[in-house]
């Protein structure tokens, strides 16, 4: 069995809870055997992605809530992270802009641990800019389509070119509607469902009493 806790070290051997791993991937990529145990500390999250390896059991350890393994590359929830991008005092409209533009297509956004959810917009891309899906002459405006709470748009643009866009690793400005105020400050946790394989599979690979979450693909 090895141990991989968000208090450990890598530097450690990773052969108890007192001298355990801090991340999954050094773990995964120690010399293991068929068999082997990988453990998590349960309370711990780890936001990493990895390749499972065939024979290996992923478990936890400890007492607590389940270990999670999150797609999300941070906790939104930090009001310093939110821009007011556009505000119609008459509607209460308010747009925000995210600081993290290296995301990759985010296809869902979770408020408070599910207690919310968002409604993701999603145009055509045609000719090199966002058009409505109903009517191709008509651009994408967020300032007229974001049109209820908690609406976003990611123009995850960056690599949508030619004729074959790649939306696998594009990434650019998210944009939220979020009428209360900054999202950072109406909400305690904002997650982030990109477009990542959180876990790449393996034969014979036992997952037991972990969370795995906040994955797009």
């Amino acid at each position: 069995k090895y141990y991989v806790s968000p208090n450990g070290d890598d530097n450690n051997d990773g052969t108890s809870p007192e001298t355990a791993w801090k991340t999954i991937n050094k773990a995964v990529k120690a010399s293991l055997k068929k068999g082997d145990g990988i453990l998590l500390e349960r309370g711990g999250v780890w936001r990493e992605k990895f390749t499972a390896r065939q024979g290996i059991t992923y478990s936890a350890y400890g007492e607590g809530a389940k270990p999670v393994i999150s797609g999300s590359p941070e906790n939104g929830a930090d009001a310093s992270k939110w821009t007011l991008f556009h505000e119609d005092k008459e509607s209460g409209m308010k747009i925000w802009t995210y600081s993290n533009t290296s995301m990759t297509d985010v296809g869902e956004i979770v408020f408070n641990d599910g207690a919310a959810y968002s409604y993701k917009e999603v145009p055509s891309y045609v000719n090199g800019k966002f058009v409505l899906r109903k009517d191709r002459n008509t651009e994408f405006d967020v300032k007229v389509h974001l049109d209820h709470d908690l609406k976003f748009f990611h123009k995850a643009d960056s690599a949508m070119s030619g004729a074959i866009p790649d939306i696998n690793n594009a990434r650019g400005t998210l944009y939220l509607r979020c009428d209360k105020g900054n999202p950072g400050e109406v909400f305690k946790s904002i997650e982030f469902n990109t477009r990542t394989t959180i876990v790449g599979m393996a034969n014979a690979t036992v997952f037991d009493s972990l969370s795995i979450m906040y994955g797009g693909s």
